[in-house]
């Protein structure tokens, strides 16, 4: 078992698009810069008797924060999201800035971080793991 309170996992929860390529890799650079390791259920091998929800469930459970990108609004990044919450994990919570309007109105109240640019997204994300996550 591992101690999610000692984990380095972070696993992200997003849109796989080729749109969303740079947004992915600016996550990717923030997490890690910190020395977390960024998780995303296609980049991670799964055993031939996983299916990919029970990868990322497992990879939740595992992570010691999650953070949830709602840009293109995808039905995954919010079950993903709210499977977190449900098991206490903290979630840090991002939309592009001009996606947001569109969000669902039950996370729409929560914190985002909203960016205009992959870099924008980078330095702020940074500055919040820093901040929020001990």
């Amino acid at each position: 078992i591992i101690n999610v309170n000692n984990t380095k996992d972070c696993f992200i929860a997003m849109a796989f698009d080729e749109k969303t390529i740079p947004i992915r890799e600016a996550i990717k650079r923030a997490i890690s810069s910190i020395g977390f390791n960024p998780v995303i259920i296609d980049e991670v091998h799964l055993p031939s008797d996983k299916t990919i929800p029970d990868g990322i469930m497992s990879a939740i459970r595992n992570s010691r924060f999650v953070i949830a990108d709602f840009s293109l609004h995808k039905n995954g990044v919010y079950f993903e999201s709210g499977f977190a919450v449900g098991m206490g994990k903290p979630v840090i919570y991002l939309c592009e800035e001009q996606q947001f309007k569109d969000a669902h109105f039950d996370t729409k109240q929560l914190q985002h971080i909203l960016y205009k640019s992959s870099e924008d997204l980078e330095a702020r994300l940074e500055a919040k793991i820093r901040e929020w996550i001990k």
